[in-house]
């Protein structure tokens, strides 16, 4: 007696064997018992032949398919696809213990870092620079004198922004932030890096003038880079 219910689990739809499929859950009837309704024995006959071809097709698609990737190259054939669990290295056969080495082999080298090149400059500028990567200090109060000294660019951005009047007297200029050490080193290397652009910019003035403006642009970048996160932890600051 052959009942419906293997292929109506696990196969693909068809039209037809969706309107059948709770039938065949609720009442598991057979084909045997169906043999004196001859139009619903057709309604059976059709679903059954969908199922089929659906089959027969799927796995014609999925043949063909492997065999288009098999004739690929591995460009053309694109990224492999992720991987599935414990899929390691082959299962491992008799021979490959039997001729198992006893020697150790040495260790795999470190990977390479990739290291900064490093330039010596001439003595008037090298003690210079040297000066200012190790930080000069200076109070707050005789800065002003060496900044009054140089002239500025008619911007409205070429001072340190204040807060005006009326958000002066709403905000406490005593409150404090954290700021975590990522923030400091990221604005230390800014810094840095921009002192030492300033360094090389100023050694290849007699040499190579096109050469010492890249520099020296380079040293806007950098301070630009650390102005404007300086200026983002002000703001927060002050909408505390």
């Amino acid at each position: 007696m052959l009942t419906l219910l293997e292929w109506s689990l696990e196969t693909p739809v068809h039209p037809i064997s969706r309107a059948l499929r709770s039938e065949i859950h609720s009442n598991q009837f057979t084909l045997e018992g169906q043999r004196g309704n001859g139009r619903r024995m057709e309604e059976i006959e059709q679903a059954l032949l969908g199922i089929r071809s659906e089959r027969s097709s799927s796995k014609s698609s999925l043949s063909d398919e492997d065999d288009e990737t098999k004739d690929l190259s591995p460009d053309e054939a694109g990224p492999p696809g992720p991987k599935k669990l414990f899929c390691g290295d082959k299962i491992p056969k008799y021979s490959d213990f039997r001729d198992a080495g006893v020697t150790i082999p040495p260790p795999p080298p470190p990977p390479e870092t990739t290291r900064r090149l490093r330039v010596r400059l001439s003595e008037p500028i090298a003690v210079e620079a040297k000066g200012w990567l190790e930080g000069i200090f200076k109070p707050f109060a005789e800065r002003e004198a060496a900044y009054k000294a140089i002239p500025l660019i008619a911007e409205i951005t070429a001072t340190a922004p204040k807060l005006d009047g009326v958000l002066a007297g709403q905000v406490d200029l005593g409150t404090k932030i954290q700021v975590g050490e990522n923030i400091l080193m990221g604005l230390n290397e800014a810094m840095t890096n921009a002192l030492n652009a300033l360094a090389f910019g100023i050694a290849s003035l007699d040499e190579d003038k096109a050469q010492a403006r890249e520099y020296l642009r380079h040293v806007g970048t950098f301070l630009a880079w650390a102005n404007s996160d300086i200026v983002l932890l002000r703001r927060y600051r002050a909408l505390r």
